[in-house]
């Protein structure tokens, strides 16, 4: 898999990022139901990282509102530089096709 930052949607620049880069390379999780030793407002590198399960309790099934301005989920924030990034699936995915990976270059076109 290759290693690949895509800014601003622009698929010919594409950034080959340091994963040893403990200043560029974070996690947050202010918003999330974890929390940090360092505060909920600290980023840390994926291998610095806590998995500490926070104090505010993840909501049941049956609460009805979920406020935005709250913790609403398991899942950490990664960001490259201080900018929000996709690791998901599609990421992958625009990373290889963006780097040149035959397969998923021919695959991405005759989807598209």
């Amino acid at each position: 898999m290759p290693r690949a930052v895509i800014l601003n949607k622009d698929l010919s620049n594409i950034i080959q990022p340091d994963p040893r880069d403990m200043r560029r390379m974070q996690e947050f999780v202010t918003r999330s139901w974890y929390a940090y030793s360092g505060g909920d407002q600290a980023g840390l590198h994926p291998w610095q990282g806590e998995t500490i399960a926070g104090s505010t309790a993840a909501p049941s099934r049956r609460t009805s509102s979920r406020r935005v301005e709250q913790k609403y989920t398991w899942l950490k924030a990664p960001r490259w530089n201080e900018t929000p990034m996709e690791v998901g699936p599609l990421a992958r995915v625009l990373a290889m096709y963006a780097t040149g990976h035959a397969q998923t270059k021919e695959l991405v076109d005759a989807t598209l």
